[in-house]
């Protein structure tokens, strides 16, 4: 059984509307998988309820145009909301974070710079980064078989995230901590959502992780014995909520 093509579409949809694709999503479709006309697709675009819509592939030269047949109501947004907020990362670690976060049902994520991160974002380099990730994020819900996306928001310093804060249970991962914290599995359920905090490469500052403790409401967790690299970590956290808590296992 060959997979029906998955397609995020930047436009409303509905029933009977012929549309055409824009010319990087038509070079993928064409050129990357092959398809010719009368190709089955499913469609999504970001917007209303959960769902998808089937549509066949209509015309494919000199643009592709779609038609779009009808809606399928679908059910695939984690049950707990998300919001991770991860140092950001030097080389493409970040990029690989939001890869794997949006996989894993994530619905916000925060880039934080904050005193040890090594990593900086321009503020003239952002839209191009900003392009860049969004595309990250809809082919990994392509992939995922998601029909929203995660919303990435523009990188912050750490004086700037109280104000950015969901109202929901905030836990910070420090690997650094003199005591012996709690671990997630001993916490009671966070309800509909939560917030998680890692570090970037040289990790949080003590300064850091008292302020984020006694003025932002977050409490001090430890993902375990070992150390995990930055990138590891972000993933680990997610996963470790979404089983316990979420729609994971």
């Amino acid at each position: 059984m060959i997979m029906k093509p998955r397609l995020m579409v930047k436009a409303n949809l509905e029933n009977g509307l012929e549309l055409s694709l824009e010319p990087e999503t038509r070079h993928y479709l064409i050129h990357t998988l092959r398809r010719q006309k009368g190709t089955e697709l499913l469609l999504f675009n970001n917007q209303g309820p959960e769902c998808e819509w089937e549509a066949t592939l209509v015309e494919t030269h000199p643009e592709a145009r779609v038609l779009v047949h009808r809606a399928i109501q679908v059910a695939r947004e984690s049950t707990l909301k998300i919001t991770l907020i991860s140092g950001l990362l030097k080389g493409d670690a970040t990029e690989w974070v939001i890869q794997k976060a949006t996989e894993l049902g994530v619905s916000q994520f925060i880039p934080l710079q904050s005193q040890r991160t090594v990593a900086r974002i321009a503020h003239e380099r952002w839209p191009n980064k900003e392009r860049r990730w969004n595309r990250i994020v809809e082919e990994a819900a392509e992939q995922s078989e998601r029909v929203k996306l995660m919303d990435i928001h523009p990188p912050v310093e750490w004086s700037q995230l109280p104000a950015l804060l969901p109202a929901t249970p905030r836990y910070l991962f420090w690997e650094e901590h003199a005591d012996a914290p709690a671990r997630l599995r001993t916490l009671p359920p966070p309800g509909t959502g939560v917030t998680l905090l890692t570090g970037p490469e040289g990790g949080f500052s003590s300064e850091e992780v008292q302020q984020a403790e006694t003025s932002m409401g977050f409490k001090i967790l430890s993902l375990g014995p070992r150390i995990l690299r930055a990138d590891t970590a972000a993933v680990a956290v997610v996963t470790a909520v979404q089983t316990l808590w979420g729609d994971l296992g």
